[in-house]
């Protein structure tokens, strides 16, 4: 049973990778018909909260702090310094020495950029910094021990009040922790679903239940994200309407789960999934790459099929990507050898 879980929650993942890789595969193409398309609301709704929540699955307290930190640092806070300092002397390389143009002028001081600056090259690697401080937090609350209630009070004063004022009057708190703080009621919402057991609840239903159950949340989940999805930026803690925010990305995010429980696993949505921490911090590489080629050799093509053609070329190549990082530099991933 555990391993059949395991299985919808890495289609899950890889699901929410797929809409993260196609969001960046778009911005490469200028007036393109997704942008304003109901498709990208929906998916900007919930394709970042889903990691929060399934990150919260995962999360224990059972740990000493120096150990859990420890963990944690190898896990996330790593992964983000290797490419972040990889990206900042590709660019050295790229733009300092060979005077190669790129989307964004660089500067040799942009070393320092995550201090002060939402955006930066490959900076879809946020999320390791957000997920680490959402996470120390949540920690913290956790381990207190004054009761659920105290427990989840803290969470939507910090997330809802303090995220959201935040973002409203354009604080900015370095290294993503104003985003860290907008993240945190996603990955409680996570955590009180483990500490229930209500996946463990879930998968031991007949089947038919189940299959009822999960068919009715993505119905549920596809018709409120329709209608009440929004463009939220979670990079940049800006979302027009909290509450908006927060029920279309819980239960944006309970139809990809529900939907995955489904369908159980899809052989390359599922591998990309399984290796999310990879993709997201790679990606961009390999979709300024592929854009480049899809445009040089089938630059007739239309929106669609070159985006869908790129997505396709991004997923498949970890088929080879992932052997080489998991033989030879598997702690660049927060991996052992």
């Amino acid at each position: 049973m555990m391993k059949q879980r395991l299985e919808y929650i890495d289609l899950a993942k890889g699901f929410a990778m797929l809409m993260v890789v196609y969001i960046h595969i778009s911005i490469n193409y200028a007036d393109n018909p997704f942008v304003d398309s109901w498709v990208r609301r929906m998916m900007g709704s919930m394709f970042m909260p889903i990691f929060f929540i399934m990150s919260g699955f995962f999360f224990s307290v059972k740990q000493p702090f120096r150990d859990w930190v420890k963990k944690k640092t190898k896990r996330l806070i790593v992964p983000f310094l290797v490419f972040y300092l990889l990206t900042y002397l590709m660019n050295c390389v790229l733009c300092g020495l060979l005077h190669v143009q790129t989307k964004n002028e660089f500067h040799y001081g942009d070393l320092f950029q995550v201090f002060f600056r939402d955006v930066f090259a490959n900076n879809v690697i946020w999320f390791l910094l957000a997920l680490f401080w959402s996470s120390v937090i949540l920690y913290v609350i956790a381990k207190n021990g004054r009761g659920r209630i105290w427990q989840t009070l803290l969470v939507v004063i910090l997330g809802w009040g303090g995220g959201k004022i935040l973002g409203d009057y354009e604080l900015n708190i370095p290294l993503y922790i104003d985003t860290a703080l907008t993240a945190l009621p996603f990955v409680y919402i996570g955590y009180l679903v483990k500490e229930y057991e209500v996946l463990a609840r879930v998968s031991v239903m007949p089947k038919n239940k189940r299959v009822t159950l999960m068919l009715l949340v993505f119905v549920v989940g596809f018709i409120l994200d329709y209608f009440f999805g929004q463009g939220a930026s979670m990079v940049n803690n800006m979302q027009p309407s909290a509450s908006r925010f927060y029920g279309c990305g819980v239960v944006g995010s309970l139809s990809v789960l529900a939907l995955s429980n489904m369908i159980g696993k899809l052989p390359l949505v599922s591998f990309v999934g399984r290796h999310s921490i990879l993709v997201l911090c790679t990606q961009m590489y390999l979709i300024n790459l592929f854009v480049k080629l899809t445009n040089r050799f089938f630059g007739s093509l239309g929106y669609y099929p070159a985006s869908l053609l790129v997505l396709l070329l991004v997923c498949v190549s970890y088929y080879a990507l992932v052997p080489l990082v998991n033989r030879y530099v598997p702690w660049i991933i927060g991996e052992k050898k």
